[in-house]
């Protein structure tokens, strides 16, 4: 007689099911799969620990510059964070929840580009200025050696990274700033690229000065800015007696650059590696 959930007299009940599956009692019958999915667990198994043991380590080893440079770029954090609190300057939370006051507001005067809050923050961990030791370090960089750092106000935090690490291995970095930014970068006009560097050269925790300053913004001089924010930005660098790139010419821009980080050779004198081919030698003359 057949019951509700499928007795013994039922072969295609539950029990009978079960018992299919390996589970229960029913004559030991295993599920046809049960050996495929050992064999892969097996497999997975021997991968996961022949990786531990012969794969490459995942990190880097952390040296004393490392630790150093980390340990500089977060007294330059807290010193931007103390300078703004101290300012009445406000953050928010929202976009900078440790209050650097390194990530600023959306739009401002200084406004060039969209900017992506995020990657802002990401700059802001003190291990990124460690990963630039193991960076210059790699690129043979040591005591002594000229750096080329160029910077906008678009990522203060790298600036900051940058100049750590540099100066941590006893290089000297040759610093030309641009004060344009894009969202949320260093977009106070009252706490921009310059004024934070500045904080960071009276606070001792870089030593190198600027080189030279630029407006940043198109043309990289400042031409989509307002005019008379403009005029009040060019004044305040007349008064930090700073030399002002303002060369729109990207050419001429390039190559003033090149001069200014002591580049010299074909490289000064054909900054965008276009130089003109004799018209003897087969070349063409560009228009």
């Amino acid at each position: 007689m057949k019951g509700r959930d499928g007795g013994a007299d039922d072969p295609g009940g539950r029990r009978a099911g079960i018992s299919c599956l390996g589970v229960g009692g029913g004559g030991g019958h295993r599920h046809p799969l049960t050996a495929p999915f050992l064999v892969a667990g097996v497999v997975s198994v021997a991968a996961w620990l022949g990786l531990g043991r012969w794969a490459p380590p995942a990190t880097v080893r952390w040296s004393e510059s490392m630790e150093e440079a980390a340990r500089q770029m977060a007294r330059g954090l807290r010193a931007a964070a103390e300078h703004c609190r101290e300012r009445g300057l406000e953050v928010e939370p929202a976009l900078d929840p440790h209050g650097t006051c390194l990530v600023g507001p959306s739009i401002t005067e200084l406004f060039t580009t969209q900017g992506d809050p995020a990657a802002k923050r990401t700059t802001l961990n003190p291990d990124l200025a460690a990963l630039m030791v193991h960076l210059l370090e790699r690129g043979g960089v040591g005591p002594g050696d000229a750096v080329a750092v160029g910077a906008s106000g678009s990522f203060p935090a790298l600036l900051l990274a940058t100049l750590t690490a540099a100066e941590v291995l006893g290089a000297q970095p040759r610093v030309i700033l641009s004060l344009g930014a894009s969202s949320y970068g260093a977009t106070r006009p009252e706490f921009h690229l310059l004024a934070f560097h500045r904080l960071l050269l009276e606070r001792g925790i870089v030593a190198a000065p600027p080189v030279a300053v630029s407006l940043g913004g198109r043309g990289d001089v400042g031409a989509d800015f307002d005019p008379a924010f403009r005029e009040r930005l060019l004044g305040e660098l007349a008064g930090h007696g700073l030399e002002l790139l303002a060369e729109e010419d990207l050419r001429a821009n390039v190559a003033r650059r090149l001069a200014l980080y002591g580049v010299a050779g074909k490289g000064a004198e054909d900054p965008l590696g276009e130089r003109q081919a004799s018209p003897t030698a087969g070349g063409r003359t560009p228009p």
